[in-house]
């Protein structure tokens, strides 16, 4: 994805690059992440694949999360 689709357009809803699809699945993600409090950020380089970052709060915690208190998930597609 170009950097200008992750900035703009892929967490918004109906974007999306491919032929056919919704468009819709990253940003229905990107509202649960932030539902619970955490973050969700993206970085991308056309042919060489693209990173996704969740930050979630520990359970139990009310505050947003910080990297000493947060769990991190890094899935990455290629």
């Amino acid at each position: 994805m170009s950097e200008e689709f992750v900035r703009e357009r892929l967490f918004r809803p109906f974007q999306t690059t491919k032929p056919s699809g919704m468009g819709i699945g990253a940003y229905e993600t990107a509202q649960y992440v932030r539902q619970l409090g955490g973050s969700i950020d993206a970085n991308s380089r056309p042919g060489a694949g693209t990173r996704i970052k969740i930050i979630l709060p520990l359970h139990g915690e009310n505050s947003a999360p910080t990297p000493a208190r947060a769990r991190r998930g890094v899935i990455e597609c290629r």
